[in-house]
């Protein structure tokens, strides 16, 4: 069985009577809240970054197509960015 929050998550879960989260983390994560404001793509590396409304920067990584880092922030972000030399 699939469940969604309303934090943007997607988890699988065992439909047994023991029921259980059949993964160690989400399947799927998102920013919640209004949504993604700031995208900004790393320079070298194969990741990219987002923020948002939901007060949190996240870095996602390209080749395993899922979120690596994520960091709360004490405000909502409307802009994100790395440096030239990464």
């Amino acid at each position: 069985m699939l469940i969604g929050t309303m934090g943007s998550e997607v988890f699988e879960a065992s439909a047994t009577a023991e029921g259980g989260n059949l993964n160690d983390a989400a399947l799927v994560t998102g920013h919640c809240r209004k949504g993604l404001s700031g995208l900004a793509s790393h320079p070298i590396a194969p990741e990219f970054a987002t923020c948002g409304e939901d007060r949190t920067v996240r870095i996602w990584s390209v080749p395993e197509r899922k979120l690596s880092r994520m960091l709360e922030l004490p405000a909502e972000a409307s802009a994100c960015g790395y440096s030239p030399d990464g």
